[in-house]
């Protein structure tokens, strides 16, 4: 493995591996993204049953990390990630191939715009639980929209209890509460495609 790529794979895990990350477990559209499953792609990922990858070429402009459901890798355009807001892009691409392992008893079929919402609600969710005041470059964007929705959940790890493994219960996401980060993706130059259908199937 190149000496950047290994980086970027400690990275990775090491995120996934946060207190922070143990708090991302919720609900919404229909759709559950829990703590389990963020570390089963951890182990998925040490096992290199999902790599991980520096090629900026891969990654759209402007982002962090992609995930190739086609090659079952993270791109990134970096090796470290050192702020919160890069990490919980790690977070948001783990998410997108959570996903698509899940299709391997049966295809999973979901809206791009229901992949993206959940994916950006678990990075938020990690920004938030870690208690720092993220800077994004646009309030519009989709991450700085889910992070506004995530914050007024009071997400929040107890670092005075050692034993605390995970959220108690999924947070819940309604409708309404997600219709901003709906409007942000649909608004987003990113996702033209948001209305599309995908179907994921693992291998």
């Amino acid at each position: 493995m190149p000496f950047q790529d290994g980086i970027f794979t400690s990275a990775i895990t090491s995120t996934l591996g946060e207190p922070a990350v143990m708090m991302v477990n919720f609900r919404a559209r229909g759709r559950v993204v829990g703590t389990m499953h963020l570390g089963m792609i951890s182990q998925m990922i040490t096992n290199g049953q999902i790599r991980c990858r520096i090629d900026p070429s891969k990654v759209r402009t402007g982002a962090v990390a992609d995930y190739s459901h086609e090659d079952k890798t993270i791109y990134g355009t970096k090796a470290e990630g050192f702020y919160a807001e890069d990490k919980a892009m790690f977070v948001h691409e783990c998410t997108h191939a959570m996903f698509h392992v899940l299709g391997f008893a049966r295809a999973v079929t979901m809206k791009v715009l229901d992949d993206e919402i959940a994916a950006y609600l678990a990075g938020a969710i990690y920004v938030a639980a870690n208690g720092v005041t993220p800077r994004y470059a646009d309030a519009r964007a989709p991450d700085a929209t889910a992070f506004t929705i995530a914050s007024r959940k009071r997400i929040a790890v107890n670092r005075t209890n050692t034993t605390q493994t995970n959220a108690s219960s999924p947070i819940d996401f309604s409708d309404a509460e997600l219709r901003p980060l709906i409007a942000a993706i649909q608004a987003s130059r990113f996702y033209r495609n948001w209305n599309n259908t995908e179907v994921y199937r693992w291998p």
